[in-house]
């Protein structure tokens, strides 16, 4: 089964690079990393979650995405692997990855006056080329796994995990 995403209705749409000037100054890793986010962007749309903002920078890191579930604010790390042979997109985000993203998210909700009223969560967008063909859709729990397809109809296999990890 696979989800075409309706990218109509979102701010940023998913569309060829028009500027050669802006493709050769962008390296194939940062677009890939840019078109996974906003690939991430629109499903999570389509899941529900409300669109706050994307790469908050500061100091202390980057957060990708950001989002509200209802009452919660939900920092979002987007990954996206060319190859899966070496492991998922989502099993690259190590300790000390998940420490610099707590440490930012802590910064965003005191820089928004955020820190006691509002919960929050941290999930992981793992997204990968479908290179298998792969059509079954999983939804365990809190994670989601299944093919999407972008504008030019190439598939991805995208990940989601509710919840990837806590704060210590």
């Amino acid at each position: 089964m696979f989800h075409n995403i309706n990218v109509a209705n979102i701010k940023q749409a998913i569309k060829s690079k028009t500027s050669s000037d802006s493709a050769s100054t962008k390296t194939s890793q940062k677009y890939s990393g840019d078109k996974a986010e906003q690939l991430a962007q629109a499903f999570l749309e389509e899941q529900g979650l409300q669109f706050v903002t994307k790469n908050y920078y500061c100091r202390l890191g980057e957060i990708d995405l950001i989002f509200k579930d209802k009452t919660t604010i939900v920092f979002i790390e987007v990954r996206f692997r060319k190859q899966i042979r070496y492991g998922s997109a989502c099993e690259t985000i190590n300790n000390t990855k998940q420490k610099k993203l707590i440490k930012t998210a802590e910064h965003y909700l005191h820089q928004h006056q955020l820190t006691e009223s509002m919960a929050s969560r941290f999930d992981v967008v793992g997204m990968a080329p479908n290179t298998h063909n792969v059509t079954k859709v999983a939804n365990e729990a809190q994670n989601t796994s299944l093919v999407i397809q972008d504008k030019q109809n190439n598939q991805y296999r995208i990940e989601w995990i509710k919840n990837a990890f806590q704060r210590f």
